[in-house]
């Protein structure tokens, strides 16, 4: 499916954040392929709960949650590269 369109910072919902990431490398929402996303649009989220890896030299890191939060928009693809400080997820607190 094509990417859906970036949410405008202004039509984010008030005190929505962004959680960046820490690295660059290779995004995956998921361990597997076949296996399901970390996190989806609309899941509830603990603190400690691993909302994504992203792979740097052969090492799959993971991304956490720094406090407990829904998911308002996934910003990025699986297996898309990223860089460090991109915006990988909207969240509202």
């Amino acid at each position: 499916p094509a990417p859906a369109p970036l949410l405008a910072p202004e039509s984010l919902p008030a005190g929505a954040l962004v959680v960046k990431s820490t690295m660059m490398g290779i995004f995956y929402r998921a361990v597997s392929p076949s296996s399901p996303p970390f996190v989806k649009e609309g899941d509830n989220v603990k603190v400690g709960q691993v909302l994504c890896m992203i792979e740097a030299m052969k090492v799959f890191n993971e991304i956490k949650a720094d406090y407990p939060c829904t998911v308002l928009k996934v910003l990025l693809e699986n297996g898309k590269p990223v860089k460090s400080g991109q915006d990988l997820f909207f969240v509202q607190r």
